[in-house]
């Protein structure tokens, strides 16, 4: 039994597997073979299996590159590109759509994302292929894509809601907190809501009415309904810490403005 499972692991051991860094040898880990012997005494070997890993696919090997300075961090990456929608926007019209006059350039298509645009931008920031595979890529866009909650009824185009939902998966696969991308998702929600100030802001709404040149302002109880709504509070920040921080920044806003005359005697 021993010479029989031997040889099996020096077969292993002289094969390669062609894979997305070349022909590589792969390790084995574990073999297990079940052996049964006949009524005339000979062996036989019914069944194995074998647990191989290759070079490539350690997590060792498996580190993020990325040529922008101000996204170094994995975490950081993924809160960049859920935070807003520019590297979306960018990457669901690429420049040789455009160069060859493709259709899609020219339609609604050209502000959704499709899954040769999803892996040009996961190769763009060296996700593909050195942490993720292509097939891997291509298995979380069919899942974003095809999402009770999240997707639209197009399967073959992926709009922002999907890709943020595309950027989660993604995050876990490779071990990221996902608590940090539902964060910036959040944030993400408020800052691109244009309408937010307005819709809470009491003073805002009625100088929008009247058209009233005074400046509006928003009050303490009126930035905790925002935080509330958009679930910021209590989930990431308590009444305790966000209102220090309101206090804060009103300070430093009086202070700068003293500082330019706004409000004294010259500035009125």
């Amino acid at each position: 039994i021993r010479d029989m499972c031997q040889r099996m692991a020096n077969l292993v051991q002289q094969s390669t597997l062609a894979t997305n860094s070349g022909l590589e040898q792969p390790h084995l880990l574990r073999l297990l073979a079940y052996f049964k012997r006949s009524h005339k005494g000979k062996l036989f070997m019914l069944w194995s299996t074998m647990g191989v890993v290759l070079p490539s696919e350690t997590l060792s090997q498996r580190s993020l590159k990325t040529n922008s300075i101000e996204m170094q961090g994995t975490t950081e990456l993924f809160q960049n590109l859920v935070l807003t929608p520019g590297w979306y926007n960018k990457f669901s019209l690429l420049e040789e759509d455009a160069d060859k006059g493709l259709l899609k350039a020219f339609d609604a298509r050209s502000t959704t994302m499709d899954i040769y645009e999803f892996i040009a931008m996961l190769v763009k920031i060296n996700l593909v292929p050195s942490r993720l595979s292509k097939n891997e890529a291509a298995d979380v866009f069919r899942k974003a894509n095809r999402d009770s909650e999240s997707s639209d009824s197009d399967v073959f185009q992926m709009s922002f809601t999907e890709f943020r939902l595309a950027m989660r998966l993604i995050s876990g696969l490779l071990g990221i907190d996902p608590h940090y991308i539902e964060t910036a998702i959040k944030f993400g929600d408020l800052l691109s809501n244009d309408r937010v100030f307005s819709r809470f802001c009491k003073s805002a709404a009625i100088s929008e009415k009247h058209s009233e040149n005074a400046s509006p302002v928003m009050l303490f109880h009126e930035f905790q309904n925002v935080l509330m709504t958009f679930r910021i509070s209590p989930s990431l920040i308590n009444k305790d810490t966000f209102e220090k921080t309101f206090r804060s920044v009103l300070r430093q806003q009086a202070s700068l403005d003293a500082e330019i005359g706004v409000g004294g005697d010259e500035g009125g």
